[in-house]
């Protein structure tokens, strides 16, 4: 299964990496990093700036701005890891409903369906997905 993991997250990596460009994204990218360092410094959302966005995604970069420096490579990172984690976790449900093929069906598919979004986008419902997956995989019997 360790194996099987360290695969998984080889290939979502590669994958995820290679889709990704240098490109800063202006819209997406560019309000989540704005509104992530406006958080880092004392912000609050929909009190001192307006966004369309939830609030999660810039409390969480904020806070990872806070413990390793404002970049984009920083935020990129931490994009790459969710993207990582969430079609990781797609394999680990799936194989829990169906089994080890069934599980590496779903991870091609989770990795397949978010290339489609762009790389490095900041897209918000990457985090809430990432924590729904997981309260799943924690709570199976519940599922």
């Amino acid at each position: 299964m360790a194996l099987e993991l360290a695969s998984a997250v080889v290939i979502a990596a590669l994958s995820f990496g290679y889709r990704s460009d240098f490109d800063l994204s202006v819209f997406d990218e560019g309000l989540l990093l704005y509104g992530s360092v406006r958080i880092g410094d004392g912000d609050v959302p929909y009190r001192d700036f307006w966004t369309t966005y939830a609030p999660g995604s810039y409390y969480l970069l904020g806070w990872v701005f806070r413990l390793f420096g404002t970049s984009v490579w920083v935020a990129r990172l931490v994009w790459l890891g969710l993207y990582i984690t969430v079609a990781v976790q797609t394999m680990l449900f799936a194989r829990l409903l169906g089994g080890r093929p069934t599980g590496w069906l779903a991870f091609a598919l989770a990795v397949s369906a978010t290339i489609q979004v762009d790389a490095h986008s900041g897209y918000n419902v990457v985090p809430a997905v990432a924590a729904i997956l997981s309260s799943l995989l924690v709570c199976p019997e519940s599922s």
